[in-house]
């Protein structure tokens, strides 16, 4: 028979840890950049033609994910337009990877 403190000890544990595990905020994912054996590593871009935001799964109806996406694009004087979705680019908790094209601004 199981010991009744041992039990409610090991729930409250189990039920703290759960609790406390939820996504992180999306990102703009940069790859190899902390690769310092990359020709690439630490420098600024001088031109963007895409933006990889990192989300949480299926975070396709994210404004924030949007609005990120946008403001990296609008860095370069470009929108961020027609995301692809995919997977294998992230980490596991940031499983989704949109993926925006960044287009030349029209006035």
């Amino acid at each position: 028979m199981a010991n009744p403190k041992f039990a409610a000890w090991f729930c409250l544990t189990i039920g703290f840890a759960a609790s406390a595990c939820q996504y992180p905020e999306p990102y703009v994912f940069t790859p190899r950049e902390f690769d310092r054996s990359s020709p690439d590593f630490r420098k600024p871009l001088s031109d963007r033609t895409s933006v990889t935001v990192c989300a949480k799964p299926f975070a396709a109806d994210d404004e924030r994910v949007a609005s990120l996406a946008d403001r990296e694009c609008r860095k370069f004087g470009k929108t961020a337009q027609k995301p692809d979705f995919g997977f294998g680019v992230c980490p596991m908790l940031l499983a989704s990877a949109i993926t925006y094209r960044c287009i030349a601004a029209t006035s």
